[in-house]
């Protein structure tokens, strides 16, 4: 007989009236599956629970009669040694639940039965799934719950405690649509006690450590580097449950290594409409969480928390963020001296003209400089003055925002796309280029919403072919046997 119940499958325990109808599994542990099931009370009233049964993975088991066994003999103690072991997982399991901070995060045992060769517990939280069936819609999402996950770790800490076995089949969430700031775990068998010394994580080396090598760092798999766990241990394992939901799969030993270059698949719904500083700020989590080397990664669960933070704060889906325009890729006739002097006056001035007749390669300039120092700054946006200013802030492409409304005027709309830029641009350093600016003001409003435009910007360059008194301005002249260099 299957080592499992299936569904259907009805459970009727010693000292307990009613039964329990098996739904389905939803995971399954180095030490215990977890079923959802359905209560049936002598009445006929059923309640949904979910039941944890001691199935010890490492063993073959088989039902005789309805009975969980060992198959072979010879595995009977180590069957009972681990049942020893998991029994002391839930009483740590009914000690957590007294500490206010963890008591909401830590699974409700209800009550547990001893029949049937094994041990039950039963646990009613049914209002949501085992994470391992939650695939995460969005990075600002994942981010959330991987920080509330985060938080309830650094609480075991706390209390002296480390998890070492955290993965989503441990981790119970509610329903997507609702929230992703409610988790909760129900699997304990891993959890070891620790005291610090000069600032090390110390634990007894007689307990017995379990985990699951998917999610494990080398410290636990390794029983020579058994002395290196340590906090550090459980921010690996919150790094690769991360880095799955992120990716869609484990990562592998070369990417383990803090130098290495993460690739990741943007055209995968959780990147939609992400702004692409994220991808910089995952590549430092990821360096700091899944890296071989303990010392590499962030120490404690704060640290963590901080820099998830920084992601939650860019990859809201509906945060309106500018993408860097495409610069040119054309050849560039030499203008070494002028580059030069675009730096040193960008330096003292957050505004700079840049003058000259038509074709001379004002834009062409700009856009070089702008290639060349584009590491300085979150996004650079070329906007491309054609008749009127508010023309010119409309066709600005600002993702998550609206395109104007039906019964929005354009009035309206120039000002919704200012404020959002203005928003931006408090949080972003953005490089703003104005091409083409061949006119002068029609009237006071334009100067005002010019003025307010570039104020979005750290920096703002406009080319035109005007001549500009009282502002900084960079005159640009013909080029005298000049050389033509690729870019």
């Amino acid at each position: 007989m299957e080592r499992y119940l299936t569904a259907g499958s009805k459970i009727e325990l010693k000292g307990i009236d009613g039964h329990y109808i098996i739904k389905d599994i939803i995971g399954r542990g180095s030490s215990c599956v977890v079923y959802t099931t359905e209560f049936f009370n002598p009445n006929g009233e059923k309640t949904e629970h979910l039941l944890k049964e001691f199935n010890p993975r490492c063993i073959s088991l088989e039902r005789v009669n309805g009975v969980l066994r060992p198959v072979k003999k010879e595995d009977i103690e180590l069957f009972e040694s681990l049942f020893k072991q998991f029994k002391d997982g839930f009483d740590k399991q009914a000690k957590l639940r007294t500490f206010p901070e963890l008591k909401n995060y830590t699974a409700n045992i209800q009550n547990t039965y001893y029949d049937n060769g094994t041990v039950y517990i039963d646990m009613t939280e049914t209002n949501g799934k085992s994470y391992a069936d939650v695939e995460e819609k969005s990075i600002f999402d994942l981010a959330r719950r991987i920080k509330v996950l985060a938080q309830v770790i650094g609480n075991y800490h706390k209390r002296g405690y480390l998890h070492l076995d955290i993965k989503p089949s441990n981790i119970f969430v509610r329903p997507e649509d609702e929230t992703c700031e409610d988790v909760k775990l129900f699997d304990f068998d891993s959890l070891v006690p620790f005291c610090e010394e000069n600032g090390k994580c110390v634990i007894d080396k007689s307990v017995s450590v379990s985990y699951t090598t998917e999610y494990a760092p080398i410290e636990l798999i390794s029983a020579s580097r058994r002395g290196r766990i340590g906090k550090a241990t459980d921010i690996y394992e919150i790094g690769e449950i991360f880095f799955e939901k992120l990716m869609g799969r484990h990562s592998t030993a070369l990417e383990h290594n803090t130098w290495f270059d993460y690739e990741y698949n943007i055209s995968a719904p959780i990147f939609k409409n992400v702004n692409p500083k994220v991808k910089s700020l995952l590549d430092e989590f990821l360096g700091h969480t899944i890296c071989n080397v303990a010392a590499e990664r962030y120490q404690t669960t704060e640290e963590l928390i901080e820099k998830l933070d920084e992601i939650i704060k860019f990859a809201d889906p509906q945060k309106p963020f500018l993408q860097t325009t495409h610069l040119s890729e054309k050849f560039f006739v030499g203008r070494d001296e002028e580059l030069v002097q675009i730096e040193n006056e960008l330096q003292n001035t957050n505004k700079l003209y840049i003058s000259g007749i038509g074709g001379i390669g004002k834009s062409e300039l700009v856009e070089q400089y702008a290639k060349k120092h584009s590491s300085e700054y979150d996004a650079i946006i070329i906007a491309t003055y054609t008749t009127d200013i508010k023309s010119m802030i409309c066709n600005i492409p600002i993702v998550n925002v609206a395109d104007q409304l039906p019964n929005e005027t354009q009035d309206e709309y120039v000002n919704r796309k200012v404020s959002a830029l203005q928003n931006i641009g408090e949080e972003n350093k953005l490089f703003l280029i104005i091409d083409n600016y061949n006119t002068e003001f029609n009237s006071k409003d334009d100067l005002e919403l010019f003025d307010k435009l570039t104020a979005c910007a750290h920096k703002t360059v406009i080319t035109t072919r005007n001549n500009i008194s009282d502002k900084r301005v960079i005159n640009i002249k013909p080029i005298e046997n000049c050389q033509r260099i690729k870019i």
